[in-house]
């Protein structure tokens, strides 16, 4: 009964952390501020992916369940960007939105290590559609 009580726990704790780790792994800001994003994508030399969001946005909410958290969107952006998510009704998001002009939600902007935006996106998109921005940045 032990051995069969153990197997079960182990099955259930592999099954739960390979689900938690799905999806784009994002930085959050209220855990790292702007500048500290920037000092990890300059050293590993990559662009920063931010994801401008609000709890209460409906197609944010979409973008999270059928974009970032595809396999192939993960891998590709988990490999190639640092990725911060910002609460638009939180510090620092707050001051962040009104800093690049965040009018709609969801936005996605691509920066370079430095901080200097390289393209903005208004708007819900596909799988296909980041996946193509993603190449046409990187």
């Amino acid at each position: 009964m032990n051995l069969t009580f153990l197997y079960l726990l182990s099955f259930f704790s592999l099954y739960s952390s390979t689900k938690e780790s799905t999806g784009i792994k994002f930085y959050q800001a209220s855990e790292y501020s702007f500048e500290q994003i920037q000092e990890i994508a300059q050293k590993d030399n990559k662009l920063i992916f931010v994801d401008f969001w609000a709890s209460w946005c409906g197609p944010c909410r979409q973008m999270e369940r059928d974009v970032f958290s595809n396999e192939q969107v993960a891998k590709r952006f988990n490999e190639s960007f640092i990725n911060y998510k910002v609460d638009v009704d939180q510090s620092p998001g707050k001051e962040m939105r009104q800093q690049y002009r965040i009018y709609s939600l969801p936005t996605t902007v691509f920066f370079k290590p430095d901080g200097e935006l390289i393209v903005r996106l208004e708007g819900m998109t596909t799988v296909k559609f980041l996946l193509e921005d993603a190449d046409s940045v990187d």
